[in-house]
This record gives structure tokens, C-alpha cells and sequence, in this order.
């Protein structure tokens, strides 16, 4: 009987109280950079490759929505970067203290 309780108890964290706290680990939100970094689109730049960038230690998904919202693109799905673009890029070491553009 006390084998069978030990083994309904392993089952009972592994499958309730495990994920439940791995879970909650992911969804901390970090906090975005208070400064922006003026950019300029060089051939092969994406979303991605600039959050990983300028904000080493944030998700890259997540820096790709700050970039999409910081520049208002966040409605415009189809929108494709071009060389010469400036982008605002939400950056903890940038030289402005809100985006280039933005009221």
C-alpha cells in the first residue's frame, strides 16, 4: 500500500506541480530598455538578428514586438525592411530617450 501511495505522489508532481512551476518561470515578462538606438537597415537585417543584437538577454520574440511597436509596424504584417530603413530599437545603451519620430 505504501509502494502504491509513493508512486501516486511521484506521478501526482511530475504531471501537476512540475509544469505548474515551469510554467510560471516563463511567463516573467522583462522589463524594456527606457532608451532607443537609431538604425539603419544594412542587407540582411531582420527583426530577429536586432533583438538579438541590442537586447542580448530578452526573448527574440519579444524584442521583435518592442521593434514592431517602437517604429509602429505592429499593425502592418506585411511590412519588409529595406536598406536605408531607420528603425527605433529599443537598446539599453541608446542615445535617445524615446523613439526618433514618435510624439
Amino acid at each position: 500500500m505504501r509502494k502504491l501511495f509513493v508512486v501516486f505522489l511521484i506521478i501526482l508532481i511530475l504531471f501537476f506541480i512540475v509544469p505548474g512551476v515551469i510554467d510560471s518561470y516563463a511567463r516573467v515578462q522583462p522589463e524594456r530598455p527606457q532608451r532607443y538606438t537609431m538604425h539603419v537597415v544594412r542587407p540582411g537585417d531582420c527583426f530577429w538578428n536586432l533583438s538579438e543584437a541590442y537586447m542580448p538577454k530578452v526573448d527574440p520574440r519579444i524584442g521583435v514586438r518592442w521593434i514592431q511597436e517602437a517604429n509602429g509596424l505592429e499593425d502592418e504584417p506585411g511590412y519588409v525592411m529595406q536598406p536605408g530603413d531607420r528603425l527605433n530599437v529599443p537598446d539599453e545603451d541608446g542615445e535617445l530617450a524615446e523613439p526618433y519620430g514618435q510624439d
